[in-house]
């Protein structure tokens, strides 16, 4: 053991040039091991995310649509529908910016009963509250989404 640990001093006294090569090289190989780990952990939970966010805006511009050509008895399914998912989804900033998005952009390609459908989900379902939010921000980018919705 003694021997083992002189061994490991005189690595590390000694100015050799090549022992100076092979830590410089074994230094080299495990920081870009820990890069290449840390890179492919980011992706996979961005890649799970965007996947994530394509099903969330899929469920809910297809409610958002039912909402906008249904009868007054199945709007009110549908906003109840919304705010079930409101409660799980309106928490993370990055969804809720998404899910008013595509509610606005609908929301501003109808016209007549449809236009009012969602006009009425938009209020009833919370997400008025939500915008209501971004005009006390401070910032004024956010003041000024949270006035276009």
């Amino acid at each position: 053991m003694k021997s083992f640990i002189t061994n490991i001093k005189t690595l590390f006294t000694t100015t050799d040039l090549e022992t100076i090569l092979l830590w410089s090289i074994m230094g080299f190989i495990i920081i870009s091991a820990l890069l290449f780990v840390t890179i492919m952990v980011y992706r996979t939970i961005k890649i799970a995310d965007g996947k994530k966010l394509t099903l969330l805006k899929n469920t809910y511009s297809n409610l958002f649509i039912a909402t906008a050509f249904s009868s007054p008895d199945e709007l009110e399914s549908n906003i109840s529908k919304t705010i079930k998912l409101n409660k799980k989804f309106i928490k993370k900033k990055h969804y809720s910016n998404v899910i008013v998005d595509e509610l606005i952009n609908l929301y501003t390609s109808l016209t007549g009963e449809s236009k009012h459908n969602l006009k009425r989900l938009y209020f009833d379902s919370g997400f008025y509250e939500y915008s209501e939010k971004k005009m006390k921000s401070k910032k004024w980018d956010v003041q000024a989404q949270g006035i276009r919705e």
